[in-house]
């Protein structure tokens, strides 16, 4: 059985990218639903917000599966677990929400709020998700050893 776990927790990487694509999906589909003639958006964003709701606990769950079988930083890897936990509890709160036809502007501002704190929280646990996968420096590697993208004077140095 713990072959098993090895390989849940190894899929880690590839069971988050799944619900990461649908919620900004949902989120885009969210605000182009907003006027009359694109209701039709609408009406596929609690579907879209179930299907990713449910993807981010199973990347939890093998995130909590992972987290010990790596040589990860504490500090990092606690952030990255609160904050895509937090992130999962905010995405089932959006669907609950989603559901509901735009009317009170309650209703609205929350939605909103629900909308940019998961943008947010998505970027900032992906930006530590890819420190303890990939390593500091992983993202802004280039611009540290001087390296512009595109300088075809440096691609011999590489």
């Amino acid at each position: 059985m713990s072959q098993f776990y090895r390989y849940f927790g190894e899929a880690h990487l590839l069971l988050v990218h799944l619900p990461i694509g649908m919620m900004l999906l949902a989120l885009v589909f969210q605000r182009m639903g907003r006027r009359p003639r694109n209701a039709v958006f609408r009406t596929v964003v609690p579907t879209i917000l179930l299907i990713a709701s449910g993807f981010a606990v199973l990347a939890c769950i093998s995130g909590l599966v992972l987290a010990p079988s790596g040589d990860y930083k504490p500090r990092e890897l606690f952030w990255h677990l609160w904050l895509s936990i937090a992130l999962t509890a905010l995405s089932i709160v959006a669907w609950r929400f989603s559901g509901r036809e735009p009317g009170t502007w309650q209703l609205d501002v929350w939605r909103n709020f629900i909308t940019v704190a998961i943008f947010i929280l998505m970027l900032i646990t992906g930006y530590l998700g890819t420190m303890l996968s990939h390593g500091d420096g992983y993202i802004k590697g280039p611009q540290e050893k001087g390296i512009r993208l595109g300088d075809p004077s440096r691609a011999a140095e590489q």
